[in-house]
């Protein structure tokens, strides 16, 4: 239960950072596609689950899509106060 709360906390943070210089919907389907595929390897590793070939499939398009959307997202310059 703990480990859980932790992972929790540690999650939120990162989210929190990430939006600092990502748009928010580019970091809500980063982080869906990402804990996605870490749920389907984690059953995979630890409870034996099945992982077949189509699940790796999808896997690695979650991955190619994480990476296509970082390579075209535009990040954000901070404006600073005071200045133009």
């Amino acid at each position: 239960m703990g480990g859980t709360v932790v992972a929790i906390i540690i999650s939120f943070y990162a989210i929190i950072k990430a939006c600092e210089k990502l748009p928010s919907g580019t970091v809500y389907a980063v982080f869906t596609g990402s804990g996605a595929a870490a749920i389907v390897l984690v059953d995979f590793l630890f409870f034996n689950a099945e992982l077949s070939i189509m699940k790796v499939f999808f896997i690695a398009i979650i991955i190619v899509g994480v990476i296509g959307i970082k390579m075209t997202s535009v990040e954000s310059i901070p404006v600073e106060e005071g200045g133009e």
